[in-house]
């Protein structure tokens, strides 16, 4: 697996957003890369909506995403438990930083989860995470990555890969 999604993607891919449709489109049949990861985050987010907040726009959306992910081509993925701590150690960083506004904790932990994955890419519509690579350019976010002995991650929105690829 490496790509990865943020919740946003899972949430626009279950409201039929257009170019949420066919950045997947373009992920899996023309680059082929099989089956798009959801990091741990994302699915504790998804099933907190769902949980919590049945009754509005993100609970259904989120309940639609968890029914469907499978069938769509997404494939949650896991950390063993020591990568948890890591993930928390690097999203932590993100934050301190300046990577991340403060309180962007779970952002933090998508982006670390899916490098520790070794997620080349990760697909978000979060202007936060989509914000990280303006903060020191990209060689400064790759710096990052390779300080904390991950390899470098890039982010783009579902709109930016359609632009590019489509």
């Amino acid at each position: 697996m490496h790509t990865a999604a943020d919740t946003c993607v899972l949430l626009d891919r279950a409201a039929e957003d257009e170019f949420t449709l066919e950045a997947i489109e373009i992920l899996t049949r023309r680059l082929q890369v099989g089956k798009i990861g959801v990091p741990p985050t994302a699915m504790q987010e998804l099933g907190f909506f769902a949980s919590h907040h049945p009754d509005t726009k993100e609970g259904s959306l989120s309940e639609i995403a968890l029914d469907n992910m499978l069938d769509w081509g997404f494939q949650p993925f896991n950390l063993i438990s020591v990568g948890h701590g890591i993930a928390e150690q690097i999203a932590f960083k993100l934050i301190s930083e300046g990577f991340l506004p403060d309180g962007e904790i779970n952002d933090g932990l998508i982006v670390a989860e899916a490098a520790l994955c070794e997620c080349r890419l990760l697909v978000s519509a979060d202007s936060h995470l989509l914000g990280i690579q303006d903060h020191k350019g990209d060689d400064g976010l790759k710096r990052f990555f390779q300080e904390q002995s991950v390899e470098p991650l890039v982010i783009t929105s579902p709109r930016a890969l359609v632009r590019t690829m489509g």
